[in-house]
């Protein structure tokens, strides 16, 4: 366990305006998240070619090749990149969070002394804006910038794209920390499976996980979307929730979990993309469902998802906003 250390004030109003800057660059703003169930489908499958985006319970690659699918406008492109690495650059509280995020004047009480993982991310951030530039996807810029600043490990930096917001991803098991009183060691018990899990995991205890230990596995995936700066509160986060939102487990959710009774079975996390990814709440942008596509109810659903990432009315406004105040953009 542990805790979060919190910015200063000017720190959290940089940090919370270049999330705010961000939301408005690429999206409208996110309405309601979707609905935690993770339900079995028992619909047909019908012959068809296969779709590339639909909506309902899917893979985590089927979902990374629907972000990849949605192309993104170069000049659109560009522009956000100039605002966005422009506000990294030049707010001194980001400077400091870039450069050395742990240079901070917060005390933590006695006997809370818990270690902090160091973040050198200047070259990161270079090396990012590097790589963004050259995306020739929207989805994909979108996602490439929410893990850029998961790496922040901020409590007060967030940013959240519609289609990305609204996705969910549930793990196959959920876990439980017990204490081994004879070993005094921590372990992780299955508690639950999802249907798409193999049968009888529950009650088992994981003993690694792709050949390392269970505990830095969950670590990783608590890290995500990490918003803050101790594993200990990270994990413990993910522990009340066990889901992700936003940014995708890491290996497309696809892991070898060993179990106290010698098995080891291949798991998957899945996405849950909802049937209105944009938030628009109009029936002209719902995303179908794989099997409506396969039937050949729908269209061609590129249209929806690039306008999930596109169309946004104060996009403008903000590049009318930066020429106000002097900022070069190319826009």
């Amino acid at each position: 366990r542990g805790g979060t250390r919190r910015g200063s004030p000017s720190r959290s109003m940089a940090s919370g305006n270049v999330a705010l800057l961000l939301l408005s660059l690429l999206v409208t703003h996110v309405a309601h998240a979707a609905p935690d169930r993770f339900l079995a489908s028992d619909t047909v499958r019908e012959d068809g070619p296969e779709p590339t985006c639909f909506s309902g319970l899917q893979t985590v690659a089927e979902y990374m090749t629907c972000l990849s699918s949605i192309p993104i406008d170069p000049a659109r492109r560009d522009c956000a990149m100039d605002i966005v690495f422009g506000q990294l650059r030049s707010l001194y509280a980001y400077s400091g969070l870039v450069m050395d995020s742990l240079d901070t004047d917060a005390e933590l009480p006695p006997g809370f002394d818990f270690s902090v993982h160091e973040m050198a991310l200047g070259s990161h951030v270079d090396d990012v804006e590097a790589e963004l530039r050259a995306e020739t996807s929207a989805g994909m810029l979108a996602l490439k910038i929410a893990i850029m600043f998961g790496k922040f490990q901020d409590a007060h930096t967030q940013f959240q794209v519609n289609p990305l917001a609204r996705t969910l991803f549930a793990p196959p098991i959920k876990i439980d920390i017990k204490l081994d009183e004879a070993t005094e060691e921590m372990r992780l018990l299955v508690t639950k499976r999802e249907f798409w899990a193999p049968a009888g995991l529950e009650g088992k205890f994981l003993v690694s996980i792709n050949g390392g230990a269970p505990l830095d596995y969950f670590l990783e995936v608590a890290a995500r979307t990490a918003y803050d700066k101790s594993p200990g509160a990270r994990l413990n986060r993910y522990l009340r929730f066990q889901k992700l939102q936003s940014v995708p487990p890491q290996d497309f959710g696809v892991f070898n979990a060993t179990f106290d009774d010698g098995q080891t079975h291949r798991l998957e996390w899945r996405a849950l993309m909802p049937a209105d990814p944009c938030g628009f709440q109009s029936a002209d942008y719902r995303l179908c469902s794989r099997e409506e596509q396969l039937s050949g109810k729908c269209a061609n659903t590129t249209e929806i998802m690039t306008a999930c990432f596109t169309h946004n009315p104060t996009f403008d406004n903000m590049v009318d906003l930066f020429d106000t105040l002097g900022r070069e953009v190319r826009c």
